[in-house]
């Protein structure tokens, strides 16, 4: 399943990181800093599958590791404060779907638009895409100082572009990377589509887990620990808002345009034909309801031939209308579930309910949950509905609160001696 992972940062020279480090970690290789005099060694990396040095456009130039390393050189030569940063770094997950040729394909159109829609046709970029236990991801860092061509050859621009700094920047880029994403899923005739969006604003109320990168591989590390804190915390939020189970057709299923064929076919059919015709109906209908663990249908008949009627196993039925579902018998909460199951199932987009108090609230609270839109009828229905989207908000609520006390734990204070330190 292709997921959405695309996290920006700086390699900051207060951290210890280095333009020409990145680049040797990046590329798995050894290389050595003329500017700093430190060596990297990087060789036993070989998760590296492929690199790429992708120049200004006002570089004419043909360029090899040397050049490459000589640029980046000059941006270490180019920030002398020492808490400078050096470049934006961008990691971005890579669809295992997709093959090498289609992955390095994807993060050229990334680039792509990045030089052509932020304005930074003038800077260079360099990315390695690394593969490892299907942990297929790509490293791309670009020059905060642009190039600029002189009559002597090429210099870095004196100022940064500092609205690179900006946090508006951020989604911008990760904007880029889903609609590229999706466009090259999409080119493959792969069903998939990522969202750069967080999951509260996706509606779905669920804790992120955190990026584990090298540390899944550690036993006890740290982040591993957090993520399994996260997950028991989302297995408590699915219990408080369960959705309805989704009803999918196995084809190009049209309940309405069935019912319409099979009543049509009554008046132009003998009894036997009839008999024949509506049994085959029935069985195609029971095909796509089966999904709701009925025990029994009954289908288009003479006397009411715009109704289907659902039976289930504790003896409660659902009877669709075409335009209205009825429920009978069953639990207010069963009754809910399956009415929003077959209203997602019929494509509505808007329900209206009616019924006993808790019935509503199960009804509303499923059908939003399942994007369905509620009309509420009267002021009675309205306060209910009110107070469903309160619980539901504080739910979110809940969500939110669990990720900062799991990610930022409260400090703990140690006593030795009486003393606090």
């Amino acid at each position: 399943m292709a997921l959405y992972h695309c996290h920006i940062d700086h390699y900051r020279r207060s951290e210890g990181r280095s333009s020409i480090g990145g680049a040797a970690y990046r590329r798995g290789i050894k290389a050595k800093c003329a500017v700093t005099g430190k060596h990297f060694d990087f060789r036993k990396k070989e998760e590296v599958v492929y690199s790429e040095f992708v120049p200004a456009f006002c570089d004419k130039r043909q360029h090899d590791f040397a050049s490459i390393k000589n640029l980046f050189e000059e941006v270490e030569r180019a920030e002398r404060r020492g808490d400078a940063t050096l470049g934006k770094e961008i990691e971005c997950a890579l669809p295992n779907e997709l093959s090498k040729v289609q992955q390095v394909a994807l993060t050229k159109a990334f680039i792509e638009r990045i030089r052509t829609e932020a304005r930074a046709e003038n800077t260079f970029f360099d990315f390695s895409i690394h593969a490892k236990h299907e942990n297929n991801h790509v490293h791309i860092v670009m020059s905060e100082r642009e190039l600029v061509a002189t009559e002597n050859g090429y210099k870095l621009a004196n100022k940064k572009r500092r609205d690179w700094h900006e946090k508006s920047f951020v989604p911008i880029l990760r904007k880029f990377w889903e609609e590229e994403t999706n466009a090259a899923l999409k080119a493959a005739n792969i069903a998939q589509t990522v969202d750069s969006r967080t999951l509260s604003a996706q509606g779905i109320l669920r804790i992120p887990e955190l990026h584990e990168g090298t540390s899944r591989h550690i036993k006890g590390g740290k982040r591993k620990m957090i993520n399994q804190q996260i997950r028991e915390k989302n297995a408590e939020l699915l219990q408080i808002t369960k959705p309805a189970p989704l009803i999918i057709p196995k084809d190009d299923f049209n309940l309405d345009e069935l019912r319409t064929e099979a009543t049509e076919s009554i008046g132009t059919c003998s009894s036997v034909q009839k008999f024949n015709r509506m049994d085959y109906k029935y069985r195609l209908a029971k095909q796509h309801y089966e999904s709701f663990n009925i025990t029994g249908l009954s289908y288009v008949n003479f006397k009411h031939p715009n109704r289907v009627t659902l039976f289930f196993k504790d003896r409660s039925k659902l009877v669709d209308y075409g335009n209205q579902i009825a429920a009978h018998g069953g639990t207010d909460a069963e009754a809910a579930l399956r009415i929003v199951a077959l209203a997602k199932l019929k494509q509505w987009q808007k329900v209206t309910f009616s019924g006993n108090q808790n019935f509503l609230q199960e009804a509303m609270r499923q059908a939003i949950m399942n994007g369905l839109e509620v009309e509420a009828e009267g002021d009675e229905q309205q306060k209910i509905l009110l107070k469903v989207q309160k619980d539901l908000k504080t739910a979110a609520s809940f969500a939110t609160a669990a990720v900062k006390t799991i990610t930022n734990p409260a400090p703990q204070t140690i006593k030795k001696g009486g003393l606090k330190l």
